[in-house]
């Protein structure tokens, strides 16, 4: 019995190795990536940010707010930390990413919509995760979605299975560095494609939505309003511009409007909201409801960076 279990053992411990290594390896290579979203993650983690102005939020932000054009008419360093699919705990993780690996920014531009103070259950493009299984405050975050299991977190190599994505990547980042490029500009990325039939999909299913808000999604982004507040960054709120066929569509906008506006007067802070914005009547800046298209999103970063003159102090 002794003798089966060592070469059991035996047999198991090259695989584990093996293993290690090659899970040790596809990180690594990830961790260099500059394409789509580990590219932002990797600027987060190794504190590569170096920005006085930060913008926060969902796919709204990622795609609404051109910090090259903000750069430009505020000469200040402006990175865009916008993330698809998530609600404000998620834009909370990368806001503790921020404290603790980069300098402190001057400046935080929080976008806002209608969903951000709800909550998603499953862990949304989950991939983007797996090279930072060593960082706490991310493990701590995902491991609050369903999607991965134990054997994900604990056992090498079980997480990358089926991957063939993120495997081919980290491949070409080892053997052809020169094709590790990537499409985002400090975390913008946006595509300029006119208004599809999305809206009008969703449209047959159902009349429109009723946003459910999370009490503890409400506590934690008034506790990071107050904490901002004390280490002396100043926060902005800006709604970007949403057609007006996807503000219809949410029957309690105004509540959540609303409750955007107490929490401004509350923590004294800038809110410059741009629902009545001609754009949001105009399907040209738009490929759907909720997104701008680039020739949208080049239009409105002009207008944003030159609002923000109210309130940012500009170099010269």
């Amino acid at each position: 019995m002794k003798k089966f279990g060592l070469t059991i053992l035996l047999f198991f411990i090259p695989l584990f190795i093996l293993a290690e290594l090659g899970d040790y390896w596809i990180t690594q290579s990830l961790r260099k990536s500059k394409d789509k979203y580990f590219v932002v993650w990797n600027d987060l983690v190794s504190g590569n940010l170096n920005s006085k102005i930060l913008i926060y939020g969902t796919s709204r932000a990622r795609a609404h707010v051109n910090p090259k054009i903000v750069e430009d008419t505020l000469h200040l360093s402006t990175y865009n930390l916008g993330i698809d699919g998530y609600t404000f705990k998620m834009e909370y993780c990368r806001h503790q990413l921020v404290l603790d690996k980069n300098e402190k920014p001057s400046y935080i531009i929080q976008t806002l919509d209608y969903h951000m103070l709800g909550d998603i259950e499953n862990l949304y493009q989950y991939e983007q995760f797996y090279p930072y299984f060593d960082n706490e405050i991310i493990l701590k975050t995902i491991k609050t979605y369903k999607g991965l299991n134990w054997w994900d977190y604990h056992i090498p190599l079980v997480r990358y299975y089926g991957s063939t994505k993120e495997i081919t990547s980290a491949t070409n980042i080892l053997l052809r560095p020169s094709h590790n490029k990537g499409n985002r500009y400090k975390g913008f990325y946006n595509v300029n494609q006119s208004w599809t039939n999305e809206f009008e999909k969703v449209k047959e299913s159902k009349k429109g939505i009723h946003q459910k808000l999370i009490k503890e999604q409400i506590i934690l982004f008034e506790n990071y309003l107050a904490d901002t507040k004390k280490r002396g960054i100043h926060i902005i709120f800006v709604y970007t511009p949403e057609h007006i066929d996807g503000q219809n569509f949410v029957s309690n906008r105004a509540e959540i409007i609303t409750l955007y506006k107490k929490m401004a007067a509350k923590y004294d802070i800038p809110f410059i909201d741009y629902s009545s914005d001609p754009m949001c009547f105009n399907r040209d800046y738009f490929y759907n409801a909720e997104h701008l298209n680039l020739k949208g999103t080049n239009l409105f970063s002009k207008k944003l960076a030159s609002d923000l003159k109210k309130y940012i102090k500009v170099s010269e």
